[in-house]
């Protein structure tokens, strides 16, 4: 019976989809997309082992409940601290692109 039900994910009628941890694991990917693109803005060279650093951090998200909404929260804060590491596009760069 829960194989045929699997149709249901995703869509209004599934009803773990409502719960607050599954709504975090769906907003976890826009904001590993807006990261992404982040770093991107601002790669060069130089940065490029601190970009790759930040683009792994998601593999630290483990766990269930409480335990992956702290690993959550602790991935988030240091992603943007790294980010904040990483130096903006100076303007010869933007003429570059």
């Amino acid at each position: 019976m829960l194989a045929r039900m699997k149709t249901l994910r995703g869509t209004p009628f599934d009803l773990f989809g409502y719960a607050r941890p599954r709504r975090e694991e769906r907003e976890l990917i826009g904001w590993y997309r807006n990261l992404i693109e982040q770093c991107l803005q601002k790669l060069t060279p130089e940065n490029l082992p601190l970009a790759i650093e930040i683009a792994s951090l998601p593999d630290q998200i483990r766990g269930y409940e409480k335990i992956k909404s702290d690993n959550v929260s602790r991935v988030k804060a240091i992603a943007a601290e790294r980010l904040a590491q990483m130096a903006p596009l100076s303007p010869r760069a933007l003429q570059l692109q």
